[in-house]
């Protein structure tokens, strides 16, 4: 009798944490783990594009942008080569190499409102005083600025999808925060579109991240740059 009691007991435990269990399922976020880039495949992330101990940063042979992802460290870096229209002389479009890198969270969008883009939230946060960015504008000068990049917190919604035309997965990011608090330039080629709303799609370029800089400050504490936020 009392051993039957102990067992009915024991099996109501197991069904209530077992009941709670599934009602509160752990969140599934998206498999992002690898080298993104976008359609031109000519911008990689790592040395290839920035050498932290000689302070360069390498011209791909066409603009681009890549993310690259480690769900092991949460860790991110990102190498972008953008060019801005001039629409008062064409033939001086603006460029940029951005570079940065630090850690990244996720964060799920509870309760979509109708047709609301992105299932997931992600939150990138960069290392303090180690992004670097090279501008040329030919027009105003014909050196170019090397200046130190900061970004102090960049949240994206984010979808992952199969491109059945390219056979391979496709990472989404969009921006919509308010671009008006931002210092922004509207016209790049991965620009904005309606309402304001930055869309990154990149493709999946590599299951491994080698081509990622280590997870810690990189570059020289000893120099001194001007501050691009």
């Amino acid at each position: 009798m009392i051993t039957s009691i102990i067992i009915n007991i024991a099996l109501t435990i197991i069904f209530f944490a077992t009941t709670s269990i599934s009602r509160n399922p752990p969140i599934q976020y998206p498999n992002i783990h690898g080298l993104w880039q976008t359609q031109s495949r000519s911008v990689i992330t790592g040395p290839k594009f920035f050498n932290p101990i000689d302070e360069i940063l390498y011209e791909p042979t066409q603009p681009g942008i890549s993310y690259s992802f480690n769900l092991k460290t949460m860790s991110y870096e990102t190498s972008q080569y953008l060019v801005y229209s001039n629409p008062v002389n064409h033939t001086c479009p603006k460029a940029k190499l951005i570079w940065h890198h630090g850690h990244f969270q996720f964060d799920s969008i509870k309760a979509p409102r109708q047709n609301e883009i992105g299932h997931y939230k992600i939150i990138l946060t960069s290392i303090k005083d180690d992004g670097r960015q090279l501008t040329s504008d030919p027009c105003h000068s014909s050196f170019s600025e090397y200046q130190r990049y900061t970004t102090k917190k960049e949240i994206w919604k984010l979808n992952l999808e199969w491109d059945s035309y390219f056979k391979n997965w496709k990472l989404i990011l969009y921006n919509d925060q308010s671009l008006e608090l931002q210092n922004v330039n509207l016209n790049d080629e991965f620009g904005f579109y309606e309402f304001g709303i930055r869309k990154i799609t990149m493709w999946l370029g590599s299951n491994e991240c080698s081509e990622m800089m280590p997870s810690v400050q990189v570059t020289s504490k000893k120099k001194t740059y001007i501050d691009v936020v």
